[in-house]
Formats: C-alpha cells, sequence, structure tokens
C-alpha cells in the first residue's frame, strides 16, 4: 500500500519548494508520494517520481454543458459567455480536450492512477439538495465522456471512481456502482472511496463512530464488489447536525452565478471539512478496504499547515 498526502501542481503555490524539500517532506511524515491536481494547463512544478496519483480536474455543474442543454444553462449562467468562461471551452470536444491535456499529464508524472469525480451538482442543488438529475443520468454521462477519453488508449495507469453524496455515484447503492462499473469500458477500471464523502452522503451522521459504523454496512452492502476498491481518501466529516441545521432555515439564493457559486463553495468547506479520521476503528476500516492507495487527503493552506494533521492521521492508524 502507497500512503499519499494531497497537493496542489501550481508553480506559484509551491514556489518555496524544491524536489529535495519536497522529498524530505514525505520522508517525515512517512509518506510515499502526493496524488496532485492542478488548477489550470499551466506547466507542472512537480517532476516525475514524486506523484503516484494524479486528481483530474472537475466541474461541479457540467452534465447540462456536455448534453448541449442550453435552456438549462442559460436558466444557471445568465449567458453563453458566462458558462463559456466557467467551462474554457464552447462545447463537450473543449472538455475533452482539457482532460486529455490532463491524462498526458498524468503520463509525464509517471502516475499509477488517476480520479475522476463521478458527480454533478449545481449551486442550487449544493445549498438545497434538490436534486436535478438523476444517479443514472450522471453515471451515464460520466460513463460515455470517460469511454471517449479512454478509447484504444495505451495507458499504463488505473482509472479510479471516486463517490461524492450529489447526483451521480455515492458508494451507497450497490446497483448504481454495478452500473458504473459495468458502463465504463476501460479494463483498469476500479473505485476510489473517500470517507469524507460517504459519510456526507447520511447526514444522519454527526459522530465519528457512527461514521465508521455506516462505512462498514456500506461495505457489506456492496459484497463482491468491494474488491474494486482500489484507492481511499481517508478523512472525516461527522457533519449531519450542520446539514439538518441549514437545511430547516429559509435560504435566498444569490441572484447570478459567480455569487451562488461562492455561496455553495463556502458551503461545501463547512460540511466537508476535510480534517482527520481520529476515531477507535480508524485502521480497522482501512484494513477491511485494504487499498492499494491511501491519501491523507486533508485541508491546509499549504504542505506545512496540513503536516500537524497528517502526523495525527498517521498516529491514529498506528494505535490499533
Amino acid at each position: 500500500m502507497l500512503t499519499l498526502t494531497n497537493i496542489v501542481d501550481n508553480a506559484e503555490l509551491l514556489s518555496a519548494e524544491t524536489e529535495e524539500s519536497l522529498r524530505a517532506y514525505l520522508s517525515a511524515c512517512g509518506l510515499d508520494g502526493f496524488e496532485a491536481i492542478r488548477c489550470g494547463m499551466h506547466a507542472p512544478a512537480l517532476v516525475p517520481g514524486l506523484v503516484p496519483g494524479v486528481h483530474l480536474v472537475f466541474w461541479a455543474d457540467w452534465v447540462d454543458f456536455w448534453r448541449g442543454d442550453t435552456k438549462a444553462l442559460l436558466r444557471k449562467f445568465g449567458s453563453r459567455a458566462a458558462w463559456e468562461a466557467y467551462y474554457g471551452c464552447a462545447g463537450p470536444e473543449g472538455l475533452l480536450a482539457q482532460f486529455r491535456a490532463e491524462l498526458d499529464y498524468a503520463k509525464s508524472m509517471g502516475a499509477r492512477y488517476v480520479v475522476f469525480h463521478v458527480s454533478d451538482v449545481s449551486p442550487e442543488e449544493t445549498l438545497t439538495y434538490r436534486r436535478l438529475h438523476s444517479d443514472e443520468t450522471v453515471i451515464d454521462a460520466s460513463a460515455e465522456l470517460l469511454n471517449l477519453l479512454f478509447k484504444g488508449s495505451e495507458y499504463s495507469f488505473e482509472l479510479l471512481l471516486e463517490n461524492l453524496w450529489w447526483p451521480g455515484f455515492s458508494m451507497t447503492s450497490p446497483a448504481m456502482t454495478a452500473r458504473l462499473l459495468a458502463a465504463v469500458q476501460y479494463d483498469k477500471t476500479g473505485i476510489l472511496l473517500d470517507t469524507g464523502h460517504l459519510f456526507n452522503a447520511n447526514p444522519t451522521l454527526s459522530d465519528e463512530a457512527a461514521c465508521l459504523a455506516f462505512a462498514h454496512a456500506v461495505l457489506d452492502a456492496h459484497g463482491g464488489l468491494c474488491p474494486r476498491i482500489r484507492g481511499m481518501h481517508l478523512h472525516g466529516a461527522a457533519t449531519g447536525r450542520i446539514v439538518q441545521k441549514m437545511l430547516a432555515s429559509p435560504l435566498t439564493l444569490a441572484a447570478d452565478f459567480p455569487g451562488r457559486f461562492a455561496e455553495a463553495y463556502d458551503w461545501v468547506t463547512r460540511i466537508d471539512p476535510h480534517c482527520p479520521l481520529l476515531s477507535p476503528g480508524v485502521q480497522e476500516l482501512v484494513s477491511r478496504v485494504a487499498p492499494e492507495y491511501l491519501v491523507l487527503e486533508l485541508s491546509g493552506t499549504d504542505l506545512a499547515a496540513r503536516r500537524p494533521g497528517i502526523m495525527a492521521q498517521r498516529a491514529a492508524l498506528r494505535k490499533e
């Protein structure tokens, strides 16, 4: 098992780092490398050998754009210029081009796996929990996109599909998990189980013991599908009471897309804090899943700020 942590590959954010300092950081934290995500199509600041995993770019709300539903896009964004600015392109081919650049980046880094979010959620849905699309719609659109990307490819890395708590793949329905795995036609496809996202799929959970029990119940339900779990994002999110309080309160949405997006982003950071999962039983859960890639996916403004959380999570994993 490789133990990693998350990093943003951005020259400005990593301006104080060198390959030597990054390797020293990994060694001090007892880690094997980074799962990197890029923000924009800039030149990489990281180097091969540091990046076993790459988290692909994602747009939280993308299915309507992929399907060319201009009526829905106008309602959400207000203008074509606004949605083309958000997606960085004029149509689905532009999305595919950006994803292909991401896969090229992963190949250049020598990555062993890439991660794709199977999810679709607008700012309005984030703030109201009223769904615009079904799980089936999002899963089928994701499979269509991925099959176009990987058709005829000779990539060596695995494609790992990550659960979220929005429409799409939540890991709470074995039938939807099976549908997704059957639909993606890339033979090195598996699951990346994100623990915090799984906990957020059940807003009745408000303590870590209940979160861990829920995770085991989900694994029980998935039975023979569990060996398809190849990676794990480990972090906590016992935030059910926050969700229940928000949903019970009157809500007025911002009038424009940037305002609604900012509101949604602020909300997500409160219910998905990416904090260490420290309760007794965390090692038992990791051992049961036995992922090939364990990512301590924690929040923090920089690597130094994230280090105490990494050390606390590693200590919790050693206790049992």
